[in-house]
């Protein structure tokens, strides 16, 4: 079983909007499935993947601007749904909040937007009506799934607005663009990293645009459990679902000393549990030089020379995952 988060300060809070909205769905959940039903579309679960075939008939109660970045209403503007109008809908996402406080977009199937555009979701019905006012209609249709990016089948939704950033080790590197609150993204891999403030170490590797799997964010942000809201006290630590990403030993392949110069240098890599064990797998270091089981190589070397060797790195995991590499390190006179 994975660890628990704790309740650390700041960490727990209260989301109206967001409640308020679940017990508006929560009113018309029944009337949605029987109209999906008598209009034979079987819904599915959020799980399911943004690239399954099927699609969602919503009507617009007003008329949709659509854009192609979801996250600020922004991008390049496509044409506009019209008003009472019902398009196809491949799934949904959490972006740009707007004025009502509604953060669900709509990826929009039907053509000419052919799942390049997005419309919020608060200018449909998402109940089934086709005409009439909008006032007191749901944030969103619950049968409509949420979105995952198509490069992973793994998404995770955050309890609270996250950081990310280029070296999950450190917390640190480059940051990149916030993970908004209550927004799903796709994620390739978890690795362990960085220790947050109630010991949760474990970082996922974001997926979704625009991080594209340059980017971090700790796992203590999200849910991990299903779900799309409420508190993060008592969530896990880590979905089990997403596995550890593989090791990958980052050390430039090529090195290089001077023959009667002492030489240090700390083999680096990625991915897996922490900490590593390193160990030469083929080939040897040249004389004078040793490499120690936490991956440095040491020593002064005796002779000039260019020394091919694979080195491995075994994570902590069990049975434990292996990343190795071939370097070359040349000895100048």
């Amino acid at each position: 079983m994975s660890p628990m988060k704790h309740n650390p300060s700041g960490r727990e809070r209260l989301y109206s909007r967001q409640k308020m909205s679940v017990y508006r769905i929560m009113g018309t959940l029944t009337a949605v499935v029987s109209l999906l039903a008598v209009i034979g579309i079987q819904a599915t679960s959020q799980s399911s993947p943004a690239w399954a075939a099927q699609t969602y008939a919503e009507t617009t109660g007003s008329t949709a601007n659509t854009w192609t970045d979801y996250a600020d209403a922004g991008g390049s503007k496509g044409p506009q749904i019209a008003s009472n109008q019902t398009v196809d809908v491949t799934c949904r996402v959490n972006g740009f909040a707007v004025a009502d406080g509604n953060t669900w977009w709509y990826q929009i199937a039907s053509s000419p937007w052919d799942d390049g555009y997005y419309a919020s979701a608060d200018a449909f019905y998402n109940n089934g009506q086709t005409t009439g006012s909008l006032q007191g209609t749901p944030f969103y249709d619950p049968n409509v799934p949420i979105c995952v990016n198509r490069i992973s089948p793994f998404s995770e939704t955050t309890g609270d607005v996250t950081r990310t950033w280029k070296n999950y080790k450190t917390a640190g590197g480059a940051p990149g663009q916030e993970i908004a609150l209550n927004q799903t993204v796709g994620v390739t891999c978890r690795a362990a990293g960085f220790r947050v403030a109630d010991g949760n170490t474990w970082w996922y590797k974001i997926a979704s645009a625009p991080w594209d799997n340059a980017y971090w964010a700790s796992a203590d942000a999200f849910y991990n459990n299903g779900q799309t809201t409420g508190s993060l006290v008592g969530t896990p630590f880590y979905d089990p679902g997403v596995p550890v990403c593989p090791v990958k030993i980052t050390t430039p392949s090529a090195l290089s000393a001077t023959n009667g110069t002492p030489y240090s240098k700390i083999l680096s890599a990625t991915g897996g549990e922490l900490p590593y064990t390193w160990s030469l797998t083929s080939g040897s270091l040249a004389p004078g030089l040793q490499l120690s089981k936490t991956g440095k190589i040491l020593g002064t070397p005796t002779q000039a020379g260019t020394w091919r060797f694979t080195v491995a790195a075994t994570d902590s995991s069990t049975p434990g995952l292996i990343g190795s590499k071939t370097l070359k390190l040349t000895i100048k006179p």
